[in-house]
This record gives C-alpha cells, structure tokens and sequence, in this order.
C-alpha cells in the first residue's frame, strides 16, 4: 500500500505539510542522491532545480500503517486489567486510540514537523482507509491548521500538488453501468451482515431466524445455503408482498413502485439446493412481538425479497486521466441515473408510519427501529 505522509514545506515563512503513505513513495519524491536523506524525514533535492525557492526546506516523511491503535480496557479503567466475564461489554462512552510501540519513533518525528505546519495536504490513497490513517495521526497530534486532501489516485508530486498547475485532459470516458438486484438471503450471508451491522453472533443469528420461522411464522426454513428461489414461487410475489403491507402498512409507498412481474436473477431453478432462500412467507405477522434483533433480522430479510421487484441501480461512470507538470493524475466519478433497488437500502429508504417506534429508527443506512412496530400502530 502506497501513501505518502508528511512533507513540510516554508514558503514565505509558512509551513506546509503534503503527506504520503510508505517511504516507496516518499523517496521518490525526494532525490535518492541527497547526502542529507534519513529514514523518518528525507529533504528533497530533485526540486533545487526547477523550484528552488519551494524545494529549500522540503522535508518528506511517511507512517507505515496505522500508526495508532485501540487502547486496552485498562485504558479506561485500571481494574479492567484483570476483567472478568461479567465485566463484559466493555463500551466506553468515548473510544481511545494509543500510539504503536513500533511506531512510537515515527509518530514523534510527524508530531514534530505538525508543530511547525500552518496546512497539511493529505496525498494518501484516494479512498476511506488511506485518509483515516492519516486523519488518526492529525486528531492524535491536535493539529489546527488548515488541512485537505488532494483525493487523486496514483502519481502525485510536491509540486503539482502544491501549486495547483493547470493540467491537460488526455482521457474522457463515461460508461453506464448496471448493478443487479443482491440475491435473497441465505443463513452463511444472513450471519455475516447481521455480524458486520450489528455485531450478532452466529449462533444469535440462527436462533433468531428459527424463532422467526417457527414462533412468528414471519420468514421460511432458514437452514439453507441457497440464495435463489424457484420459478413458481414467482406466481405467490402477490400473496406475499400482501402480508408484508399487513403486517407493516407504511411500506404501502414503497410497495406501489413494485413490478411483480419482474424476473430478476434470483429466480432460477438451476440453483435450488434442498432449500430456497430465506424470504418472507405469505402469512402476515405481528412485528410488535418481536424483539428488538429479531426485528432487525426480519426487516433484513424483507428487504432482499422487495429489491427483487425494483429495477436494476443504474449510475454513469467517468473516467478521466489528466497530465499536470509531466505527472499522470486519474479520477473517477458516478452520476446515478436510477436509484432502483438501491432505495432499499439507502437512509431513510422505507416510509414512516409516524409512530415514535418508528421515527426512532432513521438513524441508519439500513433503519434500524430501537422497537418493532405494534400491529396496531401499523394495520391499515
């Protein structure tokens, strides 16, 4: 992984920080033949040349990973040292990052050049991860001055990044592309969400989709490892969509964009093991006694099914590819162009009933009600 970290820069008495990711990278933009390069900060002389008065206190440096990380219970409370099961969960009100002790040395040296920076420019990979690594250090170190990240991908220099040079197009291409309906689910793929989104493990996982397929008669046979469904449960679309808005009548908007007659890939006969996918059954159900998780795993569950009848998420891509003082800088951007199945799972994607239950649960990408609805509140 290549991002650079930490270039300080005084131009006209203000200091400027560029960071990178690897010393790869920062040695590259840096002249290898410098008598003056160390391994946590390398001045640059490959500037002196074309930009001496930018390159005269050019310094670059670099982190190798995260540099911090998360903090031992004892961090928060001494007699956590020694914890026990029933100390257990730990969920401090405030999450606590400490410095690597194999990083404690490079850490120091980026503090230091951050005491001397009035901006910073962050050149890391352009996506989440490569930032966070560098935005940890920024928090850690209380750095106040102006920061940005320049957000290209690939070849980046001090100068370019620095100056803003005007740069030549030479690549423009914008393709439509398609994302097709996520299959239903099966139990491996229903553990795995619910363990990423809220943390349940598998065993919770199963007994909760038991519950729902034995108590609630809400969702079918869970102990599958298909993710299709047969063609003739097409011709029952109708029943259960039916006992969907039955047991929840707010998704009567959502339900009125539905073609049930749209066969998406899920359908395929080819694919059917023992079992079909997890789906919810014709039957209406009484979300009001369900708990709080197996609320949760069911509106998963009814999700997938109703994506199947939305259309395919359609968005333009462009590629662009620009040269700037010699180097080659590319960029990627979407224009979505229908939102289709994807409003299913976008904040705020289902409808509200009104109700406090249900107003409490805008609060995710997924809505997460703190309580299921009651099938009073939600009759029509």
């Amino acid at each position: 992984m290549i991002w650079a970290s930490a270039i300080a820069s005084n131009v006209n008495g203000a200091i400027n920080l560029f960071g990178c990711l690897a010393p790869l990278t920062a040695t590259r933009w840096a002249s290898s033949k410098s008598s003056e390069a160390q391994l946590d900060h390398v001045p640059s002389v490959s500037l002196r040349e074309t930009q001496p008065k930018l390159a005269k206190s050019l310094t670059v440096t670099w982190v190798f990973g995260h540099l911090l990380e998360p903090a031992p219970p004892e961090a928060y409370n001494p007699d956590l040292k020694r914890w026990t099961l029933e100390a257990l969960p730990i969920l401090p009100e405030k999450w606590k990052l400490e410095v690597k002790p194999s990083a404690k040395k490079q850490f120091n040296v980026i503090k230091k050049l951050l005491g001397s920076a009035s901006e910073v420019v962050i050149a890391t990979d352009a996506e989440r991860e490569g930032e966070l690594i560098a935005r940890e250090v920024l928090e850690a170190c209380r750095f106040s001055g102006r920061c940005h990240a320049c957000g290209c991908h690939h070849s980046m220099t001090p100068v370019s990044a620095r100056q803003g040079q005007p740069g030549q197009i030479t690549e423009l291409e914008t393709t439509r592309k398609r994302e097709k309906q996520p299959l239903v689910l099966d139990l491996a793929t229903l553990q795995q969400v619910c363990s990423r989104r809220w943390g349940y493990g598998a065993q919770q996982v199963l007994d909760i989709a038991q519950a729902l397929y034995e108590t609630h008669k809400a969702t079918t046979y869970p102990r599958t490892d298909c993710r299709y469904l047969p063609m003739s449960q097409l011709e029952e679309a109708q029943q259960v969509v039916t006992a969907l808005q039955q047991s929840d009548s707010s998704l009567a908007p959502t339900i009125d964009q539905l073609d049930l007659t749209r066969k998406s890939r899920v359908w395929n006969d080819s694919q059917i093991t023992a079992h079909h996918g997890i789906i919810p059954t014709t039957a209406a159900c009484d979300p009001g006694r369900m708990s709080e998780p197996e609320w949760n795993v069911y509106d998963l569950i009814r999700r997938h099914y109703l994506a199947q009848f939305l259309p395919a998420h359609e968005y333009d891509q462009t590629d662009v590819a620009l040269r700037v003082a010699g180097e080659r800088f590319t960029t990627t951007g979407r224009q979505v162009r229908v939102e289709g199945w994807k409003v299913l799972f976008r904040r705020h994607c289902l409808p509200c009933s009104g109700t406090p239950a249900c107003r409490s649960a805008r609060s995710t990408s997924l809505p997460n009600r703190r309580h299921p609805p009651s099938r009073s509140q939600t009759a029509p």
